[in-house]
């Protein structure tokens, strides 16, 4: 029996140690007939400010207390450029994936 094709409209967040910016994507993933397919159909890089270059920059400095203080005012800046960057579209996603801002890269130690 073959499946009709299936679409879903996710927005992506991700932020790493490059400290460039906030990258946000608005993409269509599409299935159909065991095929896959997507395509971006809105993206945009938003440039931190000095003082979030430095506070990211310094998290792992942090002590635990004021690590996750800078985890909630983080998840706050997430959500005023989310809701910006959907304030010029008319496309609503069905969800929204962010890992968070990257802090403790080490690929050698496996995480």
């Amino acid at each position: 029996m073959s499946e009709g094709p299936h679409k879903l409209i996710v927005l992506g967040l991700m932020s790493g140690t490059s400290l460039d910016g906030l990258d946000l994507a608005l993409c269509e993933f599409e299935t159909a007939q065991g095929a896959y397919a997507f395509k971006i159909i809105r993206a945009q890089t938003v440039e931190y400010t000095q003082d979030w270059k430095d506070d990211l920059a310094g998290a792992c400095h942090r002590s635990a207390e004021d690590f996750f203080s800078l985890h909630t005012e983080y998840a706050r800046y997430l959500a005023e450029r989310t809701n910006l960057f959907l304030s010029e579209t008319l496309i609503r996603p069905a969800m929204i994936a962010s890992h968070g801002h990257t802090v403790f890269h080490q690929p050698a130690l496996g995480f």
